[in-house]
């Protein structure tokens, strides 16, 4: 019998960078791992989890697993225990209440402070602290707290001088803070004009999050997703295809531009590490607002302008020919600076497991994103195989707002979620029950489409969110591309695609003998169009050759300047 405890220590000695929640170890605990259908309980997870892309590399990493469970399990030896190196005397901590700050426990090991986390984070919950930031703010405050002495003092306070970006009357030159960064390795991007890593603000299956800033920009800010490629390709065998898949969320980012999505700004690749610069959206996770609240959960007017604004964002997903596939409070980044009058403004994130559907080539074949929030056409893996569409998103969403309004999950079990079976616990509105079952179907053809959703009468009742929605003024120029034929390898054009993409930071996309881009301001469209014309005419060069016409000349692509529909 496999304990949750044993499945916690297997894991983090197997896969120490993944994040696995309660929920999931009470689930996978009782599956024997000897047992013949144990990786068919697990796959899905590693898959989600994104340590497996699909079941043969799933089996990899669970046999390691399943190994690293059976050693646990051996009573070990007895044998003399070596000394342990003393620890700092630290007083005892009075405090019984404590805070989890994305990266602190991260920072103080880089200042060979980790002893001292547990008195760290109760100052955090006395003086409010809630992110890194705020107590890099109020570092001197903390150093007194600690009773640090002298050189650990001093150690934290260049730390933090180094993560801040220099204010008005800062004496410190450009050449300074990049001389410096690049000295402790915190320097990437252009040579000409490179971007400092700050502290650490989240981290996820796939690498960090990290607060980053622009020396020659004022300092101006911006979130990194921070992925370790070497790292990362250890648990997989295919690192070309995992490399393109993280590619692929980028082209996906580039593509959209809405008020409540987190829009991606810049990709860079080195030898070790993938960087996905983004927005930088401060206010936490939806899903920490929730279980902060004072009423562990939201009230009607506060979900309900939440639900607009992601419903809304969906609905230009979905225009898109995309399925997000990970919908969750989890990936609903709260914008704290831009909230009003105790309503939430927000922005969806996480594109990792979304996937282009209409484009002519794929179909959404496979079991990702998170159990508690999938449809039953992705939960039962023989369903979904035959495939699925946008309207996984629906039943995602529908669960979202059940989340917001009871605090809880609407299921407890794989035969809940089939029958759609659910009840309500607060004294919740028949309007709002009403749109949760609309959104929580069984059959995805009877799920409340968006624009019915905006529509519905729980929307409509509160004058300050049934106000219109903003426009979308952030939509850049789309041209589309013309193939003469179709390409004989779909997926080495991609991965040109991918290419120009990295090269000239904008979206392509192959869609129905199109590719399909989405321009932004500042990029050289002369360039890019002409090394985006001999990428398209090599690929239908090589697709006439295919077909046994490999003296035919091809003719010129036709570049659309009209906007796609």
């Amino acid at each position: 019998m496999v304990t949750i405890e044993l499945l916690r220590r297997a894991l983090k000695l197997e896969l120490p960078d993944v994040p696995f929640d309660d929920e999931v170890l009470e689930h996978l605990a009782p599956v024997d791992p000897e047992a013949v259908d144990a990786l068919q309980a697990w796959l899905p997870f590693l898959i989600s989890h994104g340590v497996a892309f699909d079941e043969e590399s799933a089996g990899e990493v669970f046999r390691r697993l399943a190994q690293r469970l059976r050693s646990l399990a051996r009573p070990e030896e007895a044998r003399p225990s070596s000394p342990q190196p003393r620890q700092p005397e630290i007083p005892e901590e009075t405090e019984k209440e404590s805070v989890q700050i994305p990266g602190l426990e991260e920072w103080l090991e880089t200042l060979s402070l980790s002893a001292y986390l547990p008195k760290t984070r109760a100052w955090c919950s006395r003086v409010g602290a809630s992110t890194l930031q705020q107590v890099m703010e109020k570092w001197e405050d903390l150093a007194a707290e600690l009773l640090l002495k002298e050189l650990p003092k001093r150690r934290m306070g260049k730390a933090v001088e180094a993560c801040r970006p220099p204010a008005a009357g800062d004496d410190r030159t450009i050449a300074d803070l990049i001389a410096r960064a690049s000295a402790e390795r915190r320097l990437f991007g252009p040579e000409d004009d490179p971007y400092i890593l700050s502290e650490q603000l989240g981290k996820g299956a796939q690498g960090t999050v990290h607060r980053c800033w622009r020396p020659k920009h004022k300092g101006e800010e911006f979130a990194v997703k921070r992925i370790a490629l070497q790292k990362h390709f250890r648990l997989q065998r295919d690192a070309d295809r995992t490399k393109e898949r993280l590619k692929a969320e980028a082209n996906i980012l580039f593509s959209l531009r809405h008020a409540h999505i987190v829009q991606l700004f810049d990709v860079i690749e080195t030898k070790e590490w993938l960087y996905l610069v983004m927005e930088l959206v401060e206010g936490g996770e939806l899903f920490d607002i929730i279980v902060k609240h004072e009423n562990k959960h939201l009230s009607e007017p506060e979900a309900r302008s939440v639900f607009k604004q992601v419903a809304d964002a969906l609905r230009y997903i979905h225009s898109k020919g995309l399925v997000h596939r990970d919908l969750k409070p989890e990936n609903i980044l709260v914008d704290q600076k831009a909230s009003r009058d105790g309503l939430l403004e927000v922005k969806i994130t996480d594109f990792g497991y979304a996937k282009l559907v209409d484009d002519g080539y794929s179909t959404a074949l496979t079991q990702v994103g998170t159990p508690q929030y999938w449809a039953p056409e992705v939960s039962d893996a023989g369903v979904c195989a035959k495939g699925y569409d946008e309207r996984v998103d629906l039943w995602s969403l529908g669960v979202v707002l059940y989340v917001m309004l009871e605090g809880v999950y609407p299921f407890s079990g794989e035969e809940q979620i089939k029958q759609a079976s659910f009840r309500f616990h607060r004294p919740t509105s028949s309007r709002a029950k009403d749109l949760i079952r609309a959104l929580i179907q069984v059959r995805p053809e009877d799920r409340l489409g968006l624009d019915d959703c905006l529509k519905h009468s729980w929307i409509q009742m509160d004058s300050r969110s049934a106000s219109a929605l903003k426009p979308n003024s952030l939509e850049g120029d789309i041209e589309c591309f013309d193939l003469d034929a179709e390409p004989s390898n779909v997926a080495e054009l991609r991965r040109e695609l991918q290419k120009f993409m990295t090269r000239f930071k904008v979206s392509a996309q192959l869609k129905k003998r199109q590719v399909e881009v989405t321009w932004s301001k500042n990029v050289d469209r002369e360039a890019a169009r002409g090394a985006l014309l001999q990428i398209l005419r090599c690929s239908q060069h090589r697709s006439q050759c295919k077909q046994g016409r490999a003296d035919a000349i091809p003719s010129l692509l036709a570049a659309s300047e009209a906007t796609c529909e």
